[in-house]
């Protein structure tokens, strides 16, 4: 697929906000793509997790795009996101760090945050939207995060290079496109060994889960093809499709 329509804003709330508020005005044809310099209210997965936004330290963005909800189309956009993860990875080994993928959503640089991934689904009348934001912390410095509950970095702090976010956007871009072709056209197993290689957690370390109602503890045993997350827990193999690895 090809990116047909850019919006570029140098200020604005939440560019999935903006999207998903503005559905009808995008083409329903290829990906739209909507980024900010800065977001007075960036979006993390949960309501009371916020992506800080400074102006110019990251790229803010999110892709926009429609399909016809076929039940085989809709099983696999659980998995879109860890796709867009592995995207924003390969920008980023590009340019000169390695980091791991936190499943489902986020990228780690020796256990601190890089990156960040939302992906959400809304009706519009017979086709569906999916909106895949990220968030990548491109040329903060540690003052820019001295506020923050939990380890962060940059891909300035890692390298000692700044970098545009434009320039950077349009790096992931290529990326993300050449895979979202991929994807839509067979699915989630061309990425599974690629995104397993690159997950924090490996077969064997003990994990904790936090579910909507509960935590679970358990051993990691793998990534299905399905994206699920299988645990060992109390000696049976359980598989988990959302949550909050910890």
């Amino acid at each position: 697929m090809q990116t047909l329509f850019h919006l570029h804003f140098a200020s604005i709330d939440s560019t999935q906000t903006w999207a998903k508020q503005h559905l009808h005005e995008l083409p329903q044809e290829g990906v739209s793509l909507i980024s900010a310099e800065t977001q007075t209210a960036g979006r993390g997965r949960f309501p009371s997790r916020k992506w800080v936004s400074p102006k110019g330290m990251g790229v803010y963005a999110t892709f926009c795009f429609f399909i016809s909800p076929t039940e085989e189309l809709r099983s696999r956009l659980g998995t879109l996101g860890l796709v867009l993860a592995f995207s924003a990875a390969l920008f980023l080994e590009k340019n000169g760090i390695f980091p791991k993928i936190k499943w489902p959503n986020d990228l780690l640089v020796e256990q601190k945050k890089i990156g960040g991934i939302l992906v959400e689904t809304t009706p519009v009348e017979e086709k569906w939207a999916v909106l895949a934001g990220l968030g990548i912390n491109l040329n903060g410095e540690k003052a820019s995060f001295q506020e923050l509950q939990r380890p962060v970095t940059s891909l300035f702090l890692e390298t000692g290079r700044p970098k545009k976010p434009l320039d950077a956007l349009q790096e992931m871009q290529y990326f993300f496109l050449r895979n979202l072709s991929l994807f839509l056209q067979e699915g989630f197993s061309p990425f599974l060994s690629s995104i397993q290689e690159r997950l924090v957690h490996r077969k064997g370390d003990l994990v904790s889960l936090q579910l909507s109602s509960q935590k679970i503890l358990g051993e990691m045993v793998s990534m299905l093809p399905s994206g699920a997350l299988q645990l060992l827990v109390d000696g049976i193999p359980l598989s988990f499709y959302s949550g909050e690895m910890e």
